[in-house]
């Protein structure tokens, strides 16, 4: 399954994809922590710029550790600025995404459009966002038909096994089609 061609051919969509493809380094994130430390030290209280570079830092950061330090840094300047809301809204959307938290990314990527129904950035996660869910969805939906089927076949395996021991080789087959009979009652389907 490929992306969707809307977040890949769009000429807007160059900004957003460098956002979720560009890592921070270690040492950048080094540096914005111990300005961020010096900070807090020094007044109790940090500049709100480098709250967010610190955040934003972590957001690029390749390691889900730092992505979710994100998230209280971004949440804290959501509630303490709001003329900043549009910048953590879509961070934490990301984040979230980045994190495959996709109904949180969800729910921050919405309050965004909400704001801003235009946002090209926003409306790019939202299609991106969209096209996880459905993937995963069809991950998960593959995962438990594989988890089923291997039970009736092992329910199936199980049947032959006892019959085969008990009856003899000839009622094997009477045995699979049986067991085939009552699972096919069990759920409803009919043959």
């Amino acid at each position: 399954m490929s992306k969707p061609d809307e977040v890949l051919d769009d000429d807007e969509a160059v900004p957003f994809l460098l956002d979720l493809q560009m890592t921070s380094t270690a040492q950048e994130r080094e540096i914005l922590k111990g300005e961020h430390a010096r900070q807090l030290a020094m007044d109790g209280i940090a500049l709100p710029q480098t709250s967010f570079d610190l955040a934003y830092s972590f957001v690029r950061s390749p390691h889900k550790k730092d992505q979710e330090q994100s998230l209280p840094i971004l949440l804290a300047l959501l509630s303490e600025h709001p003329s900043r809301s549009r910048d953590c809204l879509f961070y934490l959307a990301l984040a979230n995404f980045k994190l495959k938290r996709y109904a949180e990314s969800r729910k921050f990527n919405n309050q965004l459009l909400r704001l801003e129904p235009q946002n090209a950035q926003s409306r790019q996660l939202r299609t991106l966002i969209e096209f996880q869910v459905r993937k995963d969805g069809l991950a998960g939906m593959a995962i438990v038909g594989t988890l089923v089927g291997s039970c009736v076949g092992l329910a199936c395996v199980i049947a032959v096994a006892r019959y085969v021991q008990v009856e003899g080789r000839e009622r094997a087959v009477l045995a699979v089609w049986m067991v085939g009979e009552r699972l096919m009652k069990r759920f409803g389907w009919k043959g």
